[in-house]
């Protein structure tokens, strides 16, 4: 049942109405100033609709979560391999260790994720979710969860033999509303191998570009009270990078470049990053 407020009732002072009255015109008067039973709940309903739509409440707002994942994953390499440029001068011998790092990389990975599971088959994994309460084309509320991490592990092919890498490190969080109709979010993680794999690597070439990274930005709007994301996804050469939303594969993917990106130093202001 819905309930006035106690106020309401003053109106009735001085008209002779009291709680026993059970004159027509009392009736009439007291129709409205108490309590209704609506249809279903034991007692008859007022004639006519004007009072329950003046009593209607409106529709409760709904709240739907939206979860964000972004995987860097190594695909399978074939013949992109490239040239490694170690010190400005080609080398044959490091292009010899590149393939056949090459080929042994393709022979322990070879991803391609397909879900958003947090199940290890990449080598960065970020999440976020945010749980969005819309009033039609208004964002009401935006709660985010903590950012989620995880790393890949790196096992020698046909073996059970793994190193784990290290946690990543995240930076540039951002989660705020820009307008009564907009909500920005974002973030890059970056990862590096296993102190133990790095060797390897640096036996290729030496090199200053041991982290992977990616970075997403994307923006929560609503629509007929349901929310609407919109993404924006950017990494490093290589390896590959994907983005899911509740589950579902938002494309494009960022396919990877040539293993001896790995290489390239982003620029001289971020010398671990890979280009």
């Amino acid at each position: 049942m819905a309930y006035l407020r106690d106020s309401d009732s003053d109106g009735l002072a001085g008209t002779g109405c009291g709680g026993n009255c059970g004159c027509a015109s009392c009736k009439q008067r007291s129709r409205g100033m108490g309590e209704y039973y609506y249809e279903g709940e034991g007692r008859d309903q007022p004639p006519g609709n004007a009072g329950n739509a003046a009593l209607s409440e409106a529709p409760p707002l709904a709240t739907r979560d939206v979860r964000i994942v972004v995987k860097s994953y190594i695909a399978p390499i074939g013949a992109r391999i490239g040239s490694p440029y170690c010190g400005g001068f080609l080398n044959p011998g490091s292009d010899l260790r590149l393939r056949a790092l090459a080929a042994i990389t393709d022979a322990g990975f070879s991803e391609d994720p397909r879900t958003d599971a947090k199940d290890t088959h990449y080598r960065l994994y970020s999440a976020r979710t945010f749980s969005v309460t819309c009033d039609g084309g208004n964002v009401v509320r935006v709660v985010p969860s903590m950012l989620d991490t995880d790393s890949g592990k790196e096992c020698i092919p046909r073996t059970t033999a793994c190193l784990q890498a290290p946690p990543l490190v995240v930076s540039g969080v951002t989660a705020r509303l820009v307008a009564p109709t907009t909500f920005d979010f974002g973030w890059t993680a970056k990862g590096r191998p296993n102190f133990g794999a790095e060797p390897g690597m640096q036996q290729v070439c030496p090199r200053t570009s041991v982290f992977i990274w990616h970075t997403i930005a994307g923006r929560i709007e609503c629509a007929s009270g349901e929310p609407r994301v919109s993404i924006r996804l950017e990494g490093s050469r290589f390896p590959s990078h994907r983005v899911f939303v509740n589950g579902v594969l938002r494309p494009p993917t960022i396919p990877q470049g040539p293993f001896s990106d790995l290489w390239v130093p982003r620029g001289i202001s971020e010398p671990t990053l890979v280009r």
